[in-house]
């Protein structure tokens, strides 16, 4: 079945590793050494480091939004980098494809070919949900791209840089309408080590400074 030969991995799948990581924001773009948790549960944690290996940056998802928090500062920042009315999409519903363990069968997937790209597609209430775009390669097919919508438009987006699900060594994150990205490039890592919860979701410290960004508010442009 293609989608299993898409995704091969177990449920449950994990990735501890360091990276490259580039954050994109509003335009403005920074590139620090950082450490990449990736949780079978669908969750991640992505830490920028200083030239000391201290977490400059925390990055998670909680809920419906990503909490980015700076230790030194004692300050985090809650971002809605998703529309609303987009209640059945989250922030870190991307992992499981990543770690190549995702979507959980066929059923509700269409194989289509648009513009001469091979797609699985999934609709829901007649408007295209999901698009996982891949091609063939030695004998066999790899995703290179997945597309989450809302409406007609993009909301989330995965890109497999070196078009490798569950071995992507390089990937990219994008969230179009908060003009987010989120690119890593995976060093040494391990998979399939027990991760416990409770380090994808940090309890940050009492005092901690709050500001809250609508990162997809009435002005916010598209990504290219």
């Amino acid at each position: 079945m293609l989608l299993t030969e898409l995704f091969p991995a177990d449920k449950g799948a994990t990735l501890r590793g360091e990276a490259e990581v580039t954050l994109v924001m509003a335009g403005r773009s920074v590139s620090m050494p950082g450490a990449v948790l990736l949780g079978g549960s669908g969750t991640f944690r992505i830490d920028l480091l200083d030239p000391l290996d201290r977490p400059a940056a925390i990055i998670f998802a909680e809920g419906k939004r990503i909490i980015q928090y700076r230790p030194s500062a004692r300050e985090a920042a809650a971002l809605a980098a998703l529309p609303a009315a987009c209640r059945a999409l989250a922030p870190d519903g991307w992992v499981p494809f990543v770690l190549g363990s995702a979507p959980s069968g066929e059923e509700g997937f269409e194989a289509v070919s648009w513009f001469g790209r091979d797609s699985l597609v999934r609709y829901e209430r007649g408007a295209v949900a999901v698009k996982v775009e891949y091609r063939g390669q030695d004998g066999g097919s790899v995703p290179t791209r997945v597309n989450w919508y809302c409406g007609d438009e993009i909301a989330m987006r995965l890109r497999y840089d070196d078009g490798e699900a569950g071995g992507s060594r390089r990937f990219t994150v994008e969230y179009p309408l908060a003009r987010l990205k989120v690119k890593v490039g995976l060093g040494e890592s391990e998979t399939g080590i027990p991760l416990p919860d409770a380090l994808f979701h940090p309890r940050l410290p009492a005092g901690t400074r709050w500001t809250g960004w609508d990162l997809v508010g009435e002005g916010q442009g598209g990504m290219e």
